[in-house]
């Protein structure tokens, strides 16, 4: 009986060795995206949390990455939080920008948040492919609105 129960023991110990040793084999062998893993989960926490973030740390950290589409969505997220601030809408994560511009109407940023917002859809939703000449010449005015709804 004694030995029955060795040898079922030993049985089930190599078993467990053998699915271990595989599931980490295949583990490392599964390509990992860890920049983009990351940029969803604190995009994502940045938009949960949007009047508590610093956008302005995270927007320097997206620049000396060269990501130049996520510095434009966080300069995006930093003029709806103003304008949030400051009355001028009713932040809600699952709002279009369309209603964001409807609130805006009578409003005296329309015009400004109406040219940025049409920056920001064709760099994000576009494919994200912006440069850093290209992202420079778009900050200003992403700049310029947010210290403008601050005032």
């Amino acid at each position: 009986f004694g030995a029955g129960l060795f040898k079922g023991f030993a049985i089930v110990f190599l078993i467990a060795v053998v699915v271990m040793i595989l599931l980490f084999l295949v583990k490392d062998g599964l390509p990992k995206n860890e920049k983009i893993e990351k940029t969803a989960i604190t995009l994502e926490n940045i938009e949960e949390n949007i009047h508590e973030t610093d956008l302005e740390r995270f927007i320097r950290e997206a620049k000396e990455k060269g990501n130049y589409a996520l510095a434009m969505r966080l300069y995006y997220l930093s003029i709806i939080k103003e304008l949030s601030l400051k009355k001028l809408i009713k932040w809600k994560r699952d709002k279009t920008n369309g209603e964001y511009l409807r609130e805006l109407r009578n409003s005296n940023f329309f015009t400004d948040f109406n040219e940025v917002t049409n920056i920001f859809e064709r760099i994000w939703y576009g494919g994200g492919k912006i440069d850093a000449r290209t992202f420079e010449g778009f900050e200003g005015k992403f700049r310029e609105l947010v210290d403008s709804v601050k005032k």
